[in-house]
């Protein structure tokens, strides 16, 4: 606009342009009329066309670029996009629209040798999708739908540890947990069976076996057997003869340490002028001498009392009188022999009890011992349900767990009455499951987390285990809210803080997996450890997500070392090491991803293009469709050349082009790596092509400049599917397209620090689906 007729031609105009379609009759306003020098005419000014009009501006770009293969007659892979005349009619397929953006922002679709968009045509597309499809209803933001999640056996495991102090590994492992969205804390696939609700009965009595003091030992008794005497001759059954001047023994041990009643079976062949002499010895204790003077007519037990270790121990019995006189006149007499017979054990008396465990004092070292023992259960119960449902427990709840307890048998510790209350809520839905329950409405219908849920969520997030007293603290005194900062950097230097890495790393990718590839056990620990290690370095700080695929150092022990032909490392451990100067860099070129991409007896570009497609690119190849057969064994013998070669007679397919021309060409740049990660520089004698070509046009040689195209060209795509993945792991849940104004929030505040990962820990811990949910 000139300037010429001062601002008012201006405003007038700027007005004109945002009110509805009229016509300005020049002569009628006198400085318009000034300004274009007499003309009469009628000048027609509308309302400029939104620039993201479905109608106008979207859909054109559709039926130029989409409706040849996804229109009314062809519906290739079922989708017709002709169908949507509309903005209205086009907003409620989000699904089908999710995947239209995916594919377009990716170039994965038009397929090549078909006339593709511009970036200007698929940032439209993309931006439409985004403000229309995926904006929240009426503006408000929606936090998905809470689901109620039962604790994972990594998360049951861990939450007893925490809880009771103890170092708690079932005697029978729990079974697997199923998957969802590639993670096993899915709260849709944690179902509760019958059969898992039983072996959480029998886990709690367990656990509290060894958490609480011993119980009181019952006084008890068994019996040594005369065949178990050893170094005596079998006579007349039930006895042993001990030989002259001879000495038998039994083993005996005791479980408890005490005081026990033994009663030996014995008698003697009597001759001469004194009864049979025994000694007897059990244990450390001193030989204590008896008559023994009865017969195989009349005869009763030695009894003594002797005080017992816990441990293994003999019976020793000496006959100590050996006597001969073969001239007596009575046969009878005429030879002194001991004869005995079976050894009862009776006790513990006043048993001496190991000192409780720690986790014993946990439970009950704060509980008062000036009340009944009525009060103090109650006391005790109110704190240990209130630690192990990560919120404070209610009156009533407390009162039924009290009303579990005995306190009608005399003589049994408080130990004893207090265990159906504590195994109670070890099986309690609060217990298994996190339930979030209260909160605080919103304005805009929806509810903050209360402070007790927003701990729960955090530490089960960052270290799958229940919040620790910091975190319980603050929740108390509801200021979690302003401390979330602190409590973030705190936790991720917890070593508690591995859990992100054996938990959250091990699933994005894949490493889990690492203990079925064909590689010696030893190397694939190591292989194991370095990407422990690498993850473990983004967690403290000492780098940044995208040095996740950009990285030139990484962590080696000598067997790795030696594997990746890195000169040898001091010591026996691991120790950072660079890789200037090699063809590695960052995740894709670490021998465990590289591993577990692979068949066990050749490489898999396919394998590892799709690995990098799904885990960095979030961008999953749709399966492959049922009548395609796989690669022919036979096919592949009779036809001599480079894999890459033989891959391109499957690929010839039109059914299978599409998707391997993404996955195959990204595959290729590895495969100077063979099955197990070690560099080669040949396959089966004949050189490695490691060329390809992205789906936008962009050429690479190996895998150095494929790492260095994707961190320039492809980052802002790993980045947001690096936060979506971790969001999904946050919350449990899948993500839906109503979360995306929460991914690009928590990508913005990320990109704000740098992308350190605990900034994108607490963007996450501050974005709305983690912190609101829906009102009941």
């Amino acid at each position: 606009m000139h300037s010429r007729g001062g601002t008012t031609v201006g405003l007038v105009l700027a007005a004109a342009a945002m009110a509805a379609p009229f016509v300005l009759r020049f002569a009628e306003i006198p400085a318009l009329k000034a300004w274009h020098g007499g003309f009469s005419g009628e000048l027609a000014v509308t309302k400029p066309v939104d620039p993201l009009d479905f109608a106008q501006r979207v859909r054109p770009v559709l039926e130029r670029r989409c409706f040849d293969c996804h229109g009314a007659e062809k519906q290739k892979g079922g989708l017709d996009l002709e169908r949507f005349t509309s903005e209205a009619g086009a907003v409620g397929e989000v699904k089908i629209w999710e995947s239209v953006r995916q594919q377009v922002t990716l170039h994965v679709m038009p397929p090549e040798g078909e006339e593709a968009p511009d970036a200007a045509e698929r940032k439209l597309v993309a931006d439409w999708i985004d403000a229309r499809v995926f904006s929240p209803v009426d503006g408000r933001p929606d936090p998905g739908a809470v689901v109620l999640r039962r604790l994972n056996r990594v998360e049951y495991v861990n939450t007893m540890r925490d809880l009771l102090g103890v170092d708690f590994h079932p005697r029978e492992p729990l079974p697997a947990d199923d998957s969802g969205y590639g993670f096993d804390n899915i709260g849709s696939a944690l179902t509760l069976s019958p059969l898992l609700l039983e072996k959480y009965l029998a886990l709690a009595d367990e656990v509290l076996d060894q958490a609480l003091e011993p119980p009181a030992p019952r006084v008890s008794l068994r019996r040594i057997a005369p065949g178990e005497w050893q170094g005596g001759q079998r006579v007349k059954e039930p006895f042993c003869f001990v030989p002259k001047a001879g000495v038998v023994r039994a083993p005996l041990s005791v479980a408890v340490e005490g005081d026990y009643d033994l009663r030996l079976d014995a008698y003697g062949h009597q001759a001469g002028d004194e009864p049979v002499k025994i000694s007897v010895k059990a244990g450390c204790g001193d030989p204590v001498e008896f008559d023994v003077p009865g017969t195989s007519e009349a005869h009763s037990p030695v009894a003594l009392r002797v005080h017992l270790a816990a441990e293994a121990h003999e019976v020793v019995v000496t006959f100590r009188n050996d006597f001969d006189d073969p001239e007596a006149e009575d046969p009878l007499r005429r030879e002194r022999n001991l004869i005995v017979g079976g050894v009862e054990i009776e006790g513990p008396f006043a048993p001496v009890l190991p000192p409780p465990p720690e986790s014993h004092g946990r439970i009950f070292g704060s509980a008062p011992r000036d009340c009944g023992d009525a009060e103090v259960a109650r006391r005790v119960l109110r704190s240990f349900a209130g630690r192990a449902w990560r919120r404070p427990a209610r009156e009533v709840e407390v009162e039924k767990l009290l009303g579990l307890c005995d306190f009608t048998s005399a003589g049994q510790r408080l130990a004893d009455r207090v265990r159906p209350g504590l195994e109670a809520a070890l099986i309690s839905p609060a217990f298994l499951f996190r339930v979030e329950e209260g909160g605080t409405p919103q304005a805009d219908g929806l509810v903050a987390l209360d402070d007790y849920a927003l701990a729960s969520r955090l530490s089960y997030f960052l270290w799958s285990t229940m919040p620790d007293q910091p975190l319980i603290h603050d929740a108390g005194y509801r200021k979690l809210g302003s401390t979330l900062p602190q409590q973030v950097r705190r936790m991720l230097a917890d070593p508690r803080a591995e859990a992100l890495t054996a938990n959250f790393a091990g699933q994005w990718l894949q490493l889990r997996n690492l203990h079925k590839a064909p590689v010696d056990p030893a190397l694939r620990a190591s292989m194991q450890e370095e990407s422990a290690r690498f993850f473990r370095a983004l967690v403290a700080g000492e780098m940044r997500v995208p040095e996740l695929l950009t990285a030139d150092f990484t962590w080696v022990d000598g067997r790795l070392a030696a594997h990746y032909g890195l000169p040898p490392v001091r010591g026996g451990g691991f120790e950072r090491v660079s890789l200037r100067g090699t063809p590695r860099r960052g995740l894709l070129t670490q021998a465990g991803v590289l591993a577990i991409t692979s068949h066990a007896d050749r490489t898999s570009p396919t394998l590892r293009g799709k690995w990098v497609l799904e885990n960095i690119l979030g961008t999953p190849p749709p399966p492959a469709p049922q009548d395609v057969p796989p690669i022919e064994r036979a096919e592949l013998r009779d036809f001599h050349g480079t894999f890459r070669e033989r891959l391109a007679l499957h690929r010839s397919s039109p059914a299978c082009a599409s998707c391997h021309t993404a996955m195959d060409n990204l595959g290729f740049a590895f495969e100077h790596f063979d099955p197990s990660g070690r560099w080669r520089d040949t396959d089966g004698g004949l050189a490695i092509d490691a060329s390809g070509r992205l789906l936008t046009g962009e050429t690479f040689d190996g895998a150095g400049p494929l790492t260095t195209l994707l961190a320039q060209e492809k980052q802002d795509a790993f980045l947001e599917h690096f936060t979506r993945t971790l969001l999904t792991y946050a919350l449990g849940r899948g993500l839906t397209h109503a979360d995306q104004p929460a991914v690009q929030a928590i990508v913005r505040e990320a990109a704000a620090g740098g992308w350190k990962f605990e900034d994108v820990v607490l963007a996450i811990a501050r974005s709305v689906p983690f912190r609101l949910k829906r009102a009941e």
